[in-house]
């Protein structure tokens, strides 16, 4: 389980080299854009370009950056300090004067004049960005609206987070607001992590446990770690120990492993080690693989395993054996053999015609 700082700076450009529709080329050490035929398009004059992800793209020119078309248009004057790529999905673009932060649309508006110490990507299924002031965070939709004036003190970001709950951090506790700024869980954890499957896990006093997006405790904190959940499981810690609990509470694996691990191949496993030897169990804490294996991995999305140097794989619940465990060995030599004798008979046949032609 991390604890979710949020700490996140605004994204780096990319020098790709080649863009879409407009290629970069560079000539004297300045950069312009051909079409698909090697045609000049745009002629070699900038500093720096970026990508076009849509109808426009940044550019740096004598220090400063701006906006231009895929025809060579300026959208923009070239007056900012740094610049962003055009994204076209949320129609937005970072940039920076001053010192501050703010952002444009595809047109050259700015929608957020520069004002904010840092910003970037949060939550875009949600249309929100973090915004940074004075070392304190906030939110922000694509009007540029403030959906939460900068007050706390970290926010977990995550642009693929789904559930409607948002980490934020106030003085030193951890709690949770909604996509429109409501708290929903109160500041009262010392470490946090994303909501996942309806749950999270949440770590008070140095003990871990999980709660529901209202914030009721469904596990007490009562394990050293815990990781997030997989398929409604997740891997506890205690005493150096690890087992498997699910989001009722129910021990499926008992915690006596010095280490275990979520295997996902063409179906979801944990892994157990004890004793330095290795086995598995299915998510119904069933065994799959008695503990005394070498090592365990995945080879083509299958569930692989090595025992006194033989490797072995899982086909329809039962342990097979690699052939070439046995048989490698004859296999080579019997490769090896066909193309020296392939190789003596072209040396036989180029001799014969070689003779033939000195006669």
């Amino acid at each position: 389980m991390k604890k979710l700082l949020g700490l996140i700076a605004m994204t780096g450009l990319s020098l790709a080299a080649i863009s879409q529709n407009n290629i970069q080329y560079e000539e004297n050490g300045k950069y312009g854009f051909k079409n698909d035929k090697g045609e000049v398009v745009i002629v070699a004059q900038y500093d720096h370009v970026g990508d076009y992800w849509g109808k426009i793209t940044c550019v740096k020119k004598d220090g400063k950056w701006g906006y231009i078309t895929k025809q060579g248009d300026l959208v923009t004057a070239l007056k900012y300090d740094s610049a962003d790529e055009y994204y076209p999905e949320n129609d937005r673009a970072w940039v920076m004067s001053k010192g501050k932060v703010g952002f444009i649309d595809g047109k050259g508006k700015e929608i957020v004049v520069p004002k904010y110490d840092k910003a970037g990507s949060a939550f875009a299924y949600a249309g929100l960005e973090y915004i940074q002031n004075n070392n304190k965070y906030g939110l922000i939709n694509w009007n540029g609206a403030e959906v939460v004036s900068p007050k706390y003190d970290a926010v977990g970001i995550n642009p693929d987070w789904r559930e409607n709950r948002i980490p934020v951090q106030l003085g030193k506790k951890w709690g949770y607001i909604d996509t429109l700024g409501n708290v929903k869980v109160p500041f009262s954890y010392d470490e946090v992590s994303a909501f996942e499957l309806g749950y999270a896990a949440v770590k008070l006093n140095g003990k871990a446990g999980f709660i529901d997006p209202q914030g009721k405790v469904v596990i007490q904190p009562a394990y050293d770690a815990a990781s997030d959940l997989v398929q409604y499981l997740s891997l506890v810690r205690l005493n150096g120990k690890w087992g498997v609990i699910d989001t009722s509470g129910r021990l499926l694996v008992p915690i006596k492993y010095e280490q275990s691990n979520f295997i996902v191949g063409d179906e979801v496993m944990i892994a157990l080690m004890e004793n330095n030897k290795w086995g598995v169990v299915n998510t119904k804490g069933e065994t799959v693989l008695e503990v005394k294996y070498d090592s365990l991995f995945v080879d083509r999305s299958k569930l692989a395993f090595k025992l006194n140097d033989k490797q072995g794989h899982l086909k329809g619940g039962q342990v097979v054996w690699n052939a070439e465990n046995s048989n490698s060995k004859p296999i080579v030599f019997t490769i090896l053999a066909v193309m020296l004798l392939a190789i003596s008979l072209l040396i036989i046949a180029l001799k014969r015609k070689n003779k033939m032609s000195q006669k």
